[in-house]
Formats: structure tokens, sequence, C-alpha cells
């Protein structure tokens, strides 16, 4: 649900529809698929991975050093359940990492995602 509200609010459908629109100019209905080699695709999708990396680094950062704190407290309080006690905690520090993270990103977001236009249109041109 949040991924849909981050989506139309960054215009997503609006992208969307354009793209579809350019697919259908680059290449045409009973036309051939051009292809210009393993160069551009293997760049844009080095783009694309790197992103997926620093949209995801915040968040497992957040989630080592809270493991890190949770097996500091079963050392120093053994008594203490923290399988159990540690899977909630780690659900609201996720969830809190990644409203922060969303909250930093999310203009950046936006141009991503308008440069992965361009960016699959040369895959084809």
């Amino acid at each position: 649900m949040t991924a849909s509200m981050i989506f139309l609010v960054i215009d997503g459908h609006h992208l969307v529809l354009i793209a579809l629109q350019n697919t259908f100019t680059a290449v045409p209905l009973n036309g051939s698929l051009p292809f210009n080699g393993m160069e551009m695709i293997m760049k844009t999708t080095s783009i694309f991975i790197a992103t997926g990396v620093h949209l995801a680094l915040p968040v497992m950062a957040a989630l080592v050093l809270t493991d890190l704190g949770l097996g500091l407290m079963a050392r120093v309080a053994p008594q203490v359940q923290v399988y159990f006690l540690g899977l909630p905690v780690k659900v609201v520090v996720a969830m809190i990492a990644m409203g922060m993270t969303f909250a930093v990103i999310l203009p950046n977001l936006t141009t991503l995602f308008k440069s992965m236009i361009e960016n699959m249109l040369l895959f084809v041109e």
C-alpha cells in the first residue's frame, strides 16, 4: 500500500503511460527489434543494482545495529527472551528506517524513474 502511494505521489502512473507511448514510437508495430549491444545493457543494469543497494543499505544497517543491540542484551540479561522480543523490535526498526529513507530519497526517486525511461529507450534506438 505504501509503495502504491509513493508510486502515485511521484507521478509514476503518468510515467508508465509516457513509456508506453514511447515504445510505439521507438519500435513500430510491424518493425523489427533493434539492438545496440551488451554495453548499454550492462551499464543500465549496474545503475539499477547500485540504486537498489543504496535504497536497501540504511535499512540493513539499522537491522544489523538492532541485532547487535539484541545480542548484547541477551548476554547481559540471559533471562530475557530475546528471540520473542527481537522480532517485533526489528519490524518497528525496519519500518522507521524505511520511512526515514523514503523521506530523504523521495526527491531523487522521481529523477531516477524519469531517467529510467530514457535508459530503456536507449536499448531499442
